[in-house]
C-alpha cells in the first residue's frame, strides 16, 4: 500500500538504487516509485559493507570513548562507521550500484565502485554474486538494517571482486535487445602529477593531451561456472573497425633453456624518424621481414628475429600502429622425448609476454605469469590427462596451468608514463585448466590499453604516455627525469610502434597463434560489412 493507504496491487512499481553512505558504511540505498516515475520512496537497502561482510560492524564503530555521549560525539563519527570518510580504509562511500541477472539462470551480480585514499587503486569497480533465490526485498522493506540482496553463493560470503585491475570506474550495464549483458567503464587519466582520479589535469594533460578521460570498448559480461565468476570481454561487433588485411597473422615457436626466457619473435618492428636540431639531418631505423633494428629488441642487438612483419604493413597502418588489436594464443609444450619424474611430480613456472615498443628506449610489458604441471604428473590427471605415460605414448601432451595473474609493467613506458605495474590474479578451476590456447588479448588506442587474459576471466585497463609526436613542447611541460627520452639531443618524433613476443617455460616450448589487426575509429556513418 502507498503511504495514503491507497491499494497499489496493480500498479507497475519501478526500483532504483542510489550510491550511498548510510551510518559510515557504503550502500545501495533502495528506492520505489509507484506513480510513473513522478516521485521515489526510500524503502531499505539493497546492498551494503554490513551485508557483504558482517566483520565491519565492530571494524567501523566509533572508539569506546567516543559511543553514546549525545551531543558530544564528534561531528561524523555517530553509528557504523566512526568518522564518517567517503575514502575511508575499511569503511566508505558506494557509488554508480548495478544489480542484474546474468545469463545463468540463478546467478545475480551486483556493482558497486568505491575509492579509497589508502589502497593502490584509489578508484576501482568490484562485484558480488548471489543466488537469485536468496533476494529478498521485503528485508529492505523491513528498514531494520538487513539488505535485500543477500551476496552469498553456496552458503559462504562472496567476496568482492574487480572488475578490472586497472583506471576503470563508475562502470555501468544494461541489457541489449538480444538479452546480452553489455557493459561501460569510464578510463581515467593516469599520468605522472596525476593523484586520485586526476580531477584537475596536469599540464601535460592540459597542454599536450588536450583532452581527459575515455570509455572503454563496450564488453559483454558472462558467468563462468566452473569458477564461479564473471568474465568481461569485448562485443563481437568491436571485429567491424578491422581496417582490411590483418598486420600480422602467422604461428610459430618460442624456445626456451630452462629458466632463460626466449628470443622475442617481433611481430612488427618498430620505426623511428629522429631530427637532429642543429642539421635536420632525419635518420630512419626502420625494420621489413628478418630485419633487426639495433637498441629496439627488448633481447639486445644480438637476438634473433623469428617472425616476419608482413610487407607493407607500416602503409596499412594510418595510427603508426597505436591503434591496433593484438591477439595471441599459447600453448605451453613438453619437450619431445621422456619426462623425468621429478619434473612431473612439481609444478613449473610460466610466463609469456607482449612488449609494446614504443619508440626512443621505451617499452610496455604486458605479461601472464603462473605455475602449470607437465603431462603424466598427478595434477595433469585432475586436469583431464588420464594417461599414466603419455611420454611412452605419443599424441596429443599439454600441460595443466594452475595458477596464474595478468601484469602491465609500465616500468620503461617512458614520457609521463608512471613507472607501477597494475594487474593481480586470475581465478582458475580448483583442477586447473588445460595449458592449450590460452588467451592474452590487447587492444591498444595510443594511451589507452585493454588487456583481456584469459577469455576475459582478468582485465587490466592502463595508460601509457610516451612523448607524443609535437613540433613544439609548451614550456610548463618538462620531460620527467626517468624517462628513457630525458636528455636525449635533438627533436624526436617517434614512428610506427613495434611488438615482439616471448615467453618462459623450462620443461618444453611455447607454440603461439598471433594475430595483429589495423583498427579504424568507432566513429563511423552507416554500417560498416
Amino acid at each position: 500500500a502507498g503511504e495514503d493507504g491507497e491499494d497499489c496491487s496493480n500498479k507497475l512499481v519501478y526500483m532504483t538504487a542510489v550510491g550511498t553512505m548510510n551510518n559510515c558504511l557504503g550502500g545501495a540505498s533502495l528506492y520505489v516509485s509507484i506513480d510513473e516515475l513522478r516521485s521515489w520512496q526510500y524503502v531499505g537497502s539493497l546492498f551494503s559493507q554490513l551485508g557483504q561482510n558482517f566483520t565491519y560492524y565492530a571494524s567501523c564503530l566509533p572508539p569506546p570513548d567516543q559511543r553514546d555521549r549525545g551531543d558530544n560525539i564528534p561531528p561524523g563519527s555517530k553509528g557504523y562507521g566512526g568518522h564518517c570518510d567517503q575514502f575511508g580504509k575499511d569503511c566508505r562511500m558506494w557509488e554508480c550500484p548495478d544489480f542484474f541477472e546474468t545469463n545463468t539462470p540463478g546467478i545475480q551480480a551486483f556493482k558497486y565502485s568505491d575509492q579509497a585514499r589508502e589502497r593502490f587503486q584509489f578508484a576501482q569497480d568490484f562485484y558480488v554474486l548471489s543466488e537469485s533465490q536468496l533476494t529478498n526485498y521485503s528485508l529492505a522493506g523491513l528498514q531494520d538494517g538487513q539488505d535485500a540482496y543477500s551476496g552469498m553463493m553456496d552458503g559462504n560470503f562472496y567476496p568482492a571482486t574487480p572488475v578490472d585491475y586497472g583506471v576503470v570506474y563508475a562502470s555501468k550495464s544494461f541489457q541489449a535487445a538480444d538479452k546480452r549483458r553489455l557493459w561501460l567503464g569510464w578510463v581515467f587519466e593516469d599520468s605522472l602529477g596525476c593523484t586520485e582520479l586526476c580531477a584537475d589535469g596536469t599540464p601535460f594533460i592540459r597542454e599536450v593531451l588536450q583532452w581527459q578521460g575515455a570509455q572503454t570498448l563496450m564488453r559483454e559480461i558472462t558467468y563462468n561456472a566452473d569458477t564461479e565468476t564473471l568474465r568481461f570481454y569485448p562485443i563481437a561487433e568491436t571485429r567491424k573497425l578491422r581496417l582490411g588485411a590483418p598486420l600480422y597473422d602467422g604461428h610459430f615457436l618460442l624456445h626456451t633453456h630452462g629458466e632463460t626466457a626466449s628470443p622475442v619473435t617481433q611481430l612488427l618492428l618498430p620505426e623511428e624518424h629522429t631530427y637532429d636540431d642543429a642539421s635536420e639531418q632525419q635518420i630512419t631505423r626502420s625494420g621489413g621481414a628478418g630485419d633487426h633494428a639495433a637498441g629496439d629488441s627488448m633481447g639486445g642487438a644480438d637476438s634473433p628475429v623469428l617472425g616476419p612483419s608482413h610487407p607493407g604493413s607500416l602503409d596499412r597502418s594510418p595510427s603508426g600502429r597505436r591503434q591496433v588489436e593484438v591477439l595471441l594464443n599459447f600453448t605451453l609444450q613438453a619437450e619431445e622425448g621422456e619426462l623425468r619424474v621429478q619434473d612431473m611430480d612439481q609444478l613449473h613456472p610460466f610466463e609469456f609476454a607482449l612488449e609494446m615498443l614504443t619508440g626512443n628506449g621505451t617499452h610496455t610489458r604486458i605479461k601472464v605469469n603462473g605455475t602449470a604441471s607437465v603431462p603424466g604428473g598427478p595434477a595433469n590427471r585432475e586436469c583431464g590427462d588420464v594417461r599414466p605415460a603419455p611420454h611412452l605414448l605419443g599424441g596429443e601432451r599439454w600441460s595443466c596451468v594452475h595458477t596464474a595473474a595478468v601484469w602491465v609493467d609500465r616500468e620503461h613506458s617512458g614520457g609521463f608514463s608512471k613507472d607501477s605495474t597494475q594487474g593481480g590474479p586470475i581465478k582458475l578451476p580448483a583442477a586447473g585448466v588445460k595449458g592449450t590456447d590460452l588467451s592474452l588479448d590487447v587492444w591498444v588506442d595510443r594511451s589507452l590499453l585493454e588487456v583481456y587474459a584469459f577469455d576475459g576471466s582478468s582485465v587490466v585497463t592502463s595508460r601509457i604516455y610516451p612523448l607524443p609526436v609535437v613540433e613544439e613542447r609548451p614550456s610548463s611541460v618538462q620531460t620527467p627525469k626517468h624517462s628513457a627520452e630525458a636528455g636525449s639531443p635533438g627533436h624526436v618524433q617517434m614512428g610506427a610502434w613495434g611488438y615482439q613476443v616471448s615467453a618462459k617455460w623450462g620443461p618444453g616450448h611455447v607454440k603461439v597463434k598471433a594475430e595483429v589487426h589495423e583498427l579504424g575509429s568507432c566513429w563511423i556513418e552507416g554500417d560498416r560489412d
